[in-house]
């Protein structure tokens, strides 16, 4: 199809979806249909978009715009949206859904967002050479958008994040931004007092969480290498303006040396905090896996926060308050216990009558499990991983305990559990589910017990479903 032919042309004039991915012969296409309502190429070599037919009939009555989702992904050759069906304002008034998706030399993008009344999702990442035109900024999002993705647009993402000051996006559920270098501050909450969702990810020049101010209906924050962030909001902030927030995720906050008022945050009940390194200088004179068995080192659980699922990838950090002072945690896990000769007994016995689970990664340092956990008398699971040749002895499991995982063990150990008779055998004989495992990933090589008998001559897929 020649060049000047194929856009007097049209597809099927009643086409409601449009796909085409990977075809990397398909130069170009005729005049879309203004029947269409949904627009989704990937993978295209295309190097613009086609435009859409005159929304009239053959009796020349009107026809409505119908196209509700466009999604381009992965089209390297994509320099520009101009001069396409983006820029036809009166095909955009029904759109929902606008998601542009690693399309790494698009540079141009002129998108009429006052036009689009009824977006509801605006999606754009991996375009890092977009530029923003003249004009973009300020009020240019529509109010109806419930999620707003942004990541690593370019000038494009930093228009977008700078005109968030300025925005009434009251109707907005969730927003994502990622590799936004301009972001300093989150935006005033005034403009989203309906968000449920945030995700901040790679905003290296974030240094402040100030912009939070009162959103009464936050459920999760999540913060991803922020390297410039150095504290958290203070208790007064937290406690007033966050009174719904129940997951909090912090990750690669190298800089992040303050957990400012975390412990104020009235509704918070799972928490994870890794790859922090800063945050484990404190108290660092006191140590973690010192005995609990003494009366004062435990903590008043009325004064505790009431954390019910708490992730960490340093034992450190369980000197950092309001960590410390964690009486009513249900689930428990360490990453990284690398560093580790023992577990912190101290804070578990403090957690004791609430803690149900607790997994444990690179457990490559411990010689024994202490006996202090029999005493944990609530612990309904214990995974062990990365266990290696160590762990010589097991101590007398709690009662409560139904199931046991230890994976990547040395076979010595593996074998003192399969021995009728020996003192490891008999110490998980209550226990409902056993698996001992030299392999983390290949279960065919595990050892399975049911209340300490070893089930022989399994299948994998028979294994997997016990397990």
């Amino acid at each position: 199809m020649s060049s000047s032919s194929s856009m007097e042309l049209l597809l099927p004039p009643s086409l409601h979806t449009l796909e085409i991915e990977q075809c990397p012969k398909l130069q170009e296409l005729p005049l879309l249909p203004p029947s269409l309502l949904s627009f989704q190429i990937k993978k295209v070599n295309w190097t613009k978009l086609p435009r859409m037919g005159k929304l009239c009939s053959k009796s020349n009555e009107t026809i409505l715009a119908q196209l509700q989702e466009v999604v381009i992904n992965d089209c390297p050759c994509l320099s520009s949206l101009e001069d396409s069906f983006l820029e036809q304002k009166q095909h955009m008034v029904a759109l929902r859904n606008l998601h542009i998706n690693n399309c790494i030399h698009l540079e141009s993008a002129s998108i009429p967002f006052e036009a689009m009344n009824m977006l509801r999702s605006l999606d754009m990442a991996g375009s890092p050479k977009l530029r923003a035109l003249r004009g973009t900024g300020e009020k240019f999002l529509p109010s109806s958008l419930l999620y707003l993705y942004i990541t690593s647009c370019g000038d494009y993402g930093c228009a977008v994040v700078g005109s968030l000051q300025e925005q009434q996006l009251t109707n907005l559920y969730a927003l994502r931004l990622e590799n936004c270098s301009s972001l300093v501050s989150l935006p005033s909450a005034e403009a989203f007092y309906s968000l449920r969702f945030i995700s901040i990810e790679g905003c290296e020049n974030l240094s402040t969480l100030g912009g939070l101010g009162s959103l009464p209906s936050l459920y999760s924050l999540s913060l991803n290498n922020c390297s410039n962030l150095v504290t958290l909001p203070s208790a007064e902030a937290f406690s007033r303006n966050l009174t719904s927030l129940e997951h909090f995720t912090i990750e690669g906050c190298e800089n992040l040396s303050s957990l400012g008022g975390l412990g104020s945050l009235p509704a918070l009940s799972e928490l994870a905090i890794t790859c922090c390194a800063k945050l484990t200088k404190f108290g660092s004179s006191v140590n973690p896996y010192a005995s609990g068995g003494e009366e004062e080192h435990l903590v008043n659980s009325r004064s505790s926060l009431r954390i019910s699922s708490l992730t960490i990838d340093l034992p450190s950090l369980l000197l950092v308050e309001p960590l410390k002072s964690l009486c009513h945690t249900k689930h428990f896990g360490i990453e990284d216990a690398s560093q580790m000769e023992s577990l912190p007994d101290r804070w578990l016995l403090q957690n004791s009558a609430s803690l149900k689970s607790l997994h444990i990664r690179k457990v490559k340092s411990f010689e024994s499990l202490q006996p202090s956990m029999r005493d944990l008398t609530s612990l309904q699971k214990l995974t062990l991983s990365g266990v290696g040749q160590l762990l010589g002895s097991l101590p007398d499991f709690p009662t409560s305990l139904l199931e046991l995982d230890i994976s990547e063990c040395g076979s010595e150990l593996k074998k003192k559990f399969r021995k009728h008779g020996s003192p490891e055998r008999s110490k998980i004989a209550h226990i409902l589910r056993v698996r001992i495992d030299t392999d983390y990933i290949n279960i065919t090589g595990s050892s399975l017990f049911i209340m300490g008998k070893e089930c022989y001559g399994e299948s994998e897929e028979t294994k997997r479903r016990l397990l």
